[in-house]
C-alpha cells in the first residue's frame, strides 16, 4: 500500500468530529484510504 500524506490529518479529524467529507478525483484512492483506516478507528465507518 502506499502510504499518504494525509492519512494522519484524516485520522486526526474522524477523532476530532463527527463526520468528514474526502473528496478527490475517480481512482485517487480515497476508499481504499478508507478501508487502510478502518482498523485504527473506534467508530464505525459509512461510505
Amino acid at each position: 500500500m502506499i502510504n499518504r500524506a494525509i492519512e494522519n490529518i484524516v485520522v486526526k479529524k474522524l477523532t476530532d468530529k463527527k463526520a468528514i467529507i474526502l473528496l478527490g478525483p475517480r481512482q485517487s484512492g480515497k476508499s481504499t484510504l478508507l478501508e487502510m483506516l478502518r482498523p485504527l478507528l473506534k467508530q464505525p465507518v459509512l461510505w
